[in-house]
């Protein structure tokens, strides 16, 4: 069984890539009434779904859908994990956990109509609409968070050692 599945597939189809442990992108097309998105892993309370502007590059080019595995490209980092950390989650009141075999959200196409752009979504001739998702495991932007002021910390350092260096190379010259 695929790790993301719709409980109507026969109403819409989805596509998914996933690009490290962390990060999801998922594609539903034809969606045209709620329809239930499941997660099929273990449980983790950080898991959420984020709604991404309508884009033809969203995927990876070169790489399978739909497919439980990770891409022959390991990608660490795309730039906009640090946005998902300040950004509202998609369907959050919806998000229901099982314990037993994973998370589901509630995907209502009239809410994304009503209450975002059409720069988010598809809109396509028979009222259904395509959109693109990305499922995310919000803890992680910390460890990005992290690696950035340890970054600026070490910079400080070397900035205040080469400043005490060149001090002392000039005090020894006069």
């Amino acid at each position: 069984a695929n790790l993301i599945q719709l409980t109507k597939k026969n109403e819409a189809h989805i596509d998914f890539q996933i690009l490290n442990p962390t990060k999801i992108k998922i594609s539903i097309s034809k969606l045209k009434n709620i329809n239930i998105l499941k997660f099929l892993n273990n449980f983790q309370n950080n898991w959420n779904i984020y709604l991404s502007k309508y884009s033809n590059d969203f995927f990876i080019r070169n790489e399978q859908l739909n497919i439980n595995s990770y891409p022959n490209k390991k990608i660490f980092f795309e730039g906009d994990e640090l946005q998902l950390l300040t950004k509202k989650p998609l369907f959050e009141k919806s998000q229901k956990n099982n314990k037993s075999w994973g998370i589901q959200w509630i995907i209502d196409p009239q809410y994304i109509k009503d209450n975002y752009s059409d720069s988010y979504y598809n809109q396509n001739s028979d009222g259904s609409i395509n959109i693109q998702l990305i499922l995310y495991f919000k803890t992680q932007s910390y460890l990005y968070i992290g690696l950035i002021i340890f970054g600026l910390i070490l910079l400080v350092f070397f900035l205040y050692f080469c400043l005490l260096t060149y001090l002392k190379i000039t005090r020894k010259s006069n």
